[in-house]
């Protein structure tokens, strides 16, 4: 995303982002002929949808691209990878849903890759310094 950032406003990025992303899935509905069947949306399915796309998409990309720009890519990167712990614990404390014992390993793995992957961002920034 540094890359791409010239100094525009980061909704306006997000926006695009956005747009594109919805331009992607109408083409693969079209080459996939998948018809969509509005006369099963409902009320409270609109909702739903409303909230996974305002919410969830808007401020998760708002927040990840402000971030990537301040912190750098990798450093955000090794953060993401624990965001499915995060929904484990969330849904652990607001629903009761046990953990399974066969996602420990995964939660492990997320947390083991996100302390290496913030080690070795740090050395590389010490020697870039020195």
């Amino acid at each position: 995303m540094k890359v791409f950032h010239r100094g525009e406003e980061t909704i306006v990025t997000v926006f695009c982002t956005l747009i594109g992303g919805t331009f992607w899935m109408l083409l693969a509905l079209f080459v996939f002929h998948q018809p969509l069947d509005w006369f099963a949306l409902n009320a409270e399915l609109a909702l739903h949808m409303l909230n996974l796309a305002l919410f969830a998409t808007l401020l998760s990309t708002f927040i990840i691209y402000k971030t990537t720009v301040v912190l750098g890519p990798a450093k955000v990167m090794a953060y993401i990878y624990l965001s499915p712990v995060f929904v484990a614990f969330i849904m652990l404390l607001f629903e009761g849903k046990s953990i399974p014992t066969t996602v420990y390993p995964g939660i492990a793995l997320s947390i083991l890759s996100t302390v290496v992957l913030q080690v070795s961002n740090s050395q590389a920034e010490r020697n870039q310094v020195c």
